[in-house]
């Protein structure tokens, strides 16, 4: 009983979507938007957690500094599965206070413009002081200040104060 038989079968082997999952900025500063980008194959559905994009790229604004972590799932058409994932660092925003040493003065008054200390740079508009910290003497229209704080991670705050000048009244003396 030598009997054989031969019988021929033909598989047909699909690759896994392979996943590369990327980010255009891992450093970012929190209200700061990403881009993220999971290689893009036909017929494929992906699910990201969190679920923040439907496609297999978008753009995403992180709401908190944990909120930094994503991971892509890719399904084909033929049911194979390949995730992968990211993460990124999100930097909390400078806290920047702006104060005025008094918000109603008369003209030709001096005043002391601050803004919290401890930051890299500051930027006054309109821009009469450098730095944290200064006095001046501002004229009838500089009656608002703004103050845009940069700290070591490169994100900005900013904070704003204004006051009121009073105009000196003029005295007439007259001599008979």
């Amino acid at each position: 009983s030598n009997c054989s038989a031969d019988v021929g079968l033909d598989v047909n082997i699909v690759d896994n979507p392979n996943q590369n999952l990327l980010v255009d900025n891992n450093v970012i500063c929190l209200g700061d938007q990403i881009t993220l980008t999971a290689t893009d194959y036909p017929n494929t559905s992906y699910d990201w957690t969190p679920n923040v994009i439907s496609t297999s790229s978008g753009v995403y604004v992180p709401i908190s500094n944990t909120d930094n972590s994503f991971s892509v799932t890719a399904t084909d058409a033929n049911g194979c599965v390949s995730s992968s994932s990211v993460s990124i660092t999100v930097n909390d925003l400078p806290i920047v206070v702006a104060s005025i040493s008094d918000n109603d003065i008369c003209l030709g008054e001096s005043i002391d413009l601050s803004a919290t200390s401890g930051l890299v740079s500051y930027t006054w508009t309109p821009s009469v002081i450098t730095g944290s910290s200064g006095t001046f003497t501002p004229s009838l229209g500089e009656t608002s200040f703004n103050v845009v704080g940069t700290d070591a991670n490169g994100c900005v705050s900013s904070d704003d104060v204004s006051l009121a000048i009073n105009n000196v009244p003029t005295l007439d003396l007259l001599v008979n």
